[in-house]
């Protein structure tokens, strides 16, 4: 039997017997837009590294977060969540052995359920930034009180309410059609693997 060495544990995929779209590059997976449940997150794995940026598309009533988990014994998880608490505020909340919310800064309405806000998110060794749409200055900035070292698991979700998150236009690697076979998925636990 065929698996990837990056699937999650619950999952391998044969090509021998899965259907063969499963395994194509086409359709509209190239600028997909995902529908996420509330108080879940799709997620990729990535390799490790301390800096990241994620940007994408979001259009939900509150809550559109970027989840990043680092390849711990004990996996950390933080949140970096924009348009929290009836979409007024932004902050740092972790997850798994560390847990409470940091950081926290009243910005006004941040996301909308009628149309798509634009976030660039940037973790830098600890320091945190997030622009919203085409703005040259971050709209949120904090410094993570608990470092996230090597991160490798990329989550795009949060709680509450239903999201519609386009993620592919800006990075190829998020694209739907090659999920089963290369680490990516839907997850509602502390964990994203």
């Amino acid at each position: 039997m065929g698996y990837s060495y990056n699937a999650p544990s619950w999952m391998y995929v044969d090509s021998g017997v899965a259907d063969p779209w499963l395994f194509e590059d086409s359709g509209v997976a190239e600028d997909a837009v995902l529908d996420i449940p509330p108080a879940t997150y799709v997620y990729r794995n990535i390799t490790a590294t301390n800096n990241i940026t994620v940007k994408y598309d979001c259009m939900t009533g509150t809550d559109c977060a970027v989840a990043l988990q680092g390849d711990s014994a004990a996996p950390l998880v933080l949140v970096i969540c924009t348009g929290c608490y009836s979409n007024d505020k932004s902050s740092l909340i972790y997850a798994c052995d560390v847990e409470g919310d940091y950081e926290m800064f009243t910005t006004g309405p941040i996301v909308s359920s009628t149309e798509y806000n634009t976030f660039t998110v940037r973790y830098d060794s600890g320091h945190v930034t997030v622009y919203r749409n085409d703005a040259t200055t971050p709209m949120y900035t904090a410094k993570a009180p608990y470092l996230i070292q090597n991160i490798n698991i990329i989550g795009i979700g949060g709680c509450c309410t239903r999201k519609s998150v386009r993620v592919a236009r800006y990075d190829p690697a998020w694209r739907t059609d090659t999920w089963l076979t290369e680490g990516r998925g839907f997850s509602a636990s502390d964990s994203l693997a």
